[in-house]
């Protein structure tokens, strides 16, 4: 065989095992850190639906995304529906804005139930496989929103508030879980992080 095309087909098959090692294991979200919502509100805490609609639409951006996301995953029981809708959390913010636009001085419980939005995705199985396959912090933090809104409906000792500090620690704990178990379920380990 010719040297330098012996040079060129190891150099080839180095590049392959170095992407194949550098890809092995590697996940496009490690973390949430970067999704800064601690400090926006008082206490870093909101309760969603004793806030009126003038004082939920005056939140940051990213506090009323991370918000409908939860209650969106908030409704999902009540709905018999366990599958995540990726895009509902922004479908049903903007819904929201429309009624809350009409209704400024209503709280958003008294409105909720006029708000209509319709699946802006494909629904998934909110599974470590998912969660592993996101590209970004937001999308992450935004399907643990909806995790724990879903988790904390279905437990009638949990108070109705958005913890965001909450939210960060424990979409960490769930991102670097589901690194070692793609098949569990991100619903049940959003439940065992929760008090």
């Amino acid at each position: 065989m010719n040297s330098s095309r012996t040079k060129s087909l190891a150099a080839a098959l180095l590049g392959v095992f170095i992407l194949a090692a550098s890809s092995a294991g590697a996940y496009a979200v490690e973390n949430i850190d970067s999704v800064r919502l601690g400090g926006q509100v008082p206490g870093d805490a909101i309760e969603p639906f004793a806030l009126n609609c003038k004082d939920f639409m005056a939140l940051s951006p990213e506090i009323k995304l991370f918000a409908a996301s939860w209650l969106d995953g908030y409704s999902s029981p009540g709905n018999n529906v366990d599958m995540f809708v990726p895009g509902d959390a922004k479908d049903f913010l903007k819904e929201l804005g429309k009624t809350c636009a009409a209704n400024p001085d209503k709280t958003v419980n008294d409105v909720i139930e006029n708000v209509q939005y319709g699946n802006s995705g494909e629904p998934v199985a909110p599974n470590c496989a998912y969660l592993n396959s996101l590209e970004s912090e937001i999308q992450a933090g935004l399907l643990i929103a909806w995790a724990m809104g879903y988790v904390i409906n279905g437990n009638e000792n949990a108070p109705d508030i958005i913890h965001f500090n909450e939210l960060g620690a424990v979409a960490n704990v769930v991102i670097n879980k589901c690194k070692n178990a793609p098949s569990a379920s991100v619903l049940e380990l959003v439940k065992k992080e929760l008090p």
